[in-house]
């Protein structure tokens, strides 16, 4: 199953909805970049978001958790983080994927409800389209469905139903085969996970001193090299003993193994902080890797400094965010505004080319004369 696009609208700090695109629209020349689904249509190994403070990328993160949730792991809405003040009563989920020789779009309504004197949300209308991939003719086929496959307020009828309200329709054409995970819980709350020592390899990227690591459930033994003393610490406490780097670096790469072995989906959340840049380069590079990534998982990472995109060769799978003239954030495609490939990426966005990715230049002036007006004082 492969996920290719998921939008929302009627939301929150995106009131004009968004779209987030995960097929490939430019033409593809170096296939390590992609994965082949059917015919011309590809899906991205790797997907870029950036923008600037207060624009909106920690709830873009949020929502697209909600869709992978959902359509990967057959969550229901109790058991995903909707984020308060940005789901409202009426918003609409929409997921095109792909699965047994069929293209998918689920369209999802969420509602409120009272429950015991506590409002929860709901799916108050379901609709799932599909369309066979012999259908499919170009890119712009998966735009449009017209075959209804199965509708919620349908299933609700029947007399055997068991369908909970937050539960999706959506199972019954979805495979729980695939592995999503996601660095959301960990942006500012570094543990090292539990497991044994034979992801050493992966430890002593970050820190080659660590002789071992044995782990369970409540805590850690660690070792380092041309050190008698073992340290045994509680899991939560391992910070104090192990770079924010090292345990951030090797939780990551040991969850890379299990997204690729299935063709899943890893989202990363700052990518840069706590790594260096070489060994983000190194991440990034693993999804581009044929070799490694044989069934096309997919990053999905978010970070503020531009010149990663450096490293980024194309350009239909950057994302940007920004907010417009009325504060209202926007998602928008960076090839959409940029046609050439030939310049910095990093430039174009620290440029302001395109409006709003970087800080203004007036506003910037004014904070200078502020602090020179409060350091005279």
């Amino acid at each position: 199953m492969k996920l290719l696009e998921i939008s929302f609208d009627n939301i929150g700090i995106f009131e004009k909805g968004f779209n987030f695109d995960l097929i490939a629209s430019d033409r593809v020349l170096d296939e390590d970049q992609v994965y082949n689904i059917y015919n011309s249509i590809y899906s991205q190994n790797v997907v870029a978001v950036t923008g600037s403070n207060a624009s909106g990328k920690t709830s873009l993160l949020k929502l697209l958790r909600i869709a992978f949730k959902i359509v990967v792991d057959n969550a229901g809405l109790d058991d995903v983080d909707l984020p308060e003040g940005i789901i409202r009563d009426g918003t609409i989920m929409s997921v095109v994927f792909f699965n047994r020789d069929s293209f998918f779009k689920l369209v999802s309504t969420i509602g409120t409800e009272e429950k015991l004197g506590q409002r929860k949300y709901c799916f108050k209308e379901e609709i799932i389209y599909e369309k066979k991939k012999s259908e499919i003719k170009s890119k712009g086929s998966i735009k449009n469905f017209d075959k209804i496959v199965l509708k919620r307020s349908q299933v609700e009828k029947q007399k055997d139903s068991f369908l909970k309200s937050q539960d999706s329709i959506v199972s019954k054409y979805s495979e729980n085969k695939l592995f999503y995970d996601d660095t959301i819980r960990a942006t500012n709350l570094n543990i090292y996970y539990n497991r044994g020592n034979d992801i050493m390899p992966f430890v002593n990227l970050f820190d080659n001193s660590i002789e071992y690591i044995k782990s369970n459930k409540d805590e850690c033994e660690i070792k380092f090299k041309n050190n008698d003393q073992i340290i045994v610490a509680k899991t939560p406490e391992t910070d104090e003993y192990l770079s924010s780097g090292t345990i951030k670096g090797s939780n990551i790469f040991y969850t890379i193994a299990f997204i690729m072995r299935t063709g899943g989906y890893l989202v990363i959340d700052e990518i840069e902080n706590h790594i260096q840049k070489k060994l983000v380069q190194i991440i990034i590079g693993l999804f581009t890797d044929k070799d490694i990534n044989k069934n096309g998982a997919t990053l999905i990472f978010f970070f503020f400094y531009s010149e990663i995109l450096d490293n980024i060769e194309r350009k239909d799978n950057i994302y940007v965010l920004r907010r417009d003239q009325d504060f209202v954030s926007n998602v928008i495609k960076y090839s959409d505004f940029v046609d050439r490939n030939d310049i910095k990426k990093s430039e174009v966005l620290l440029s302001n080319y395109i409006e709003g990715t970087s800080p203004n230049y007036e506003r910037i002036n004014t904070v200078k004369e502020l602090l020179c007006k409060l350091v005279n004082i």
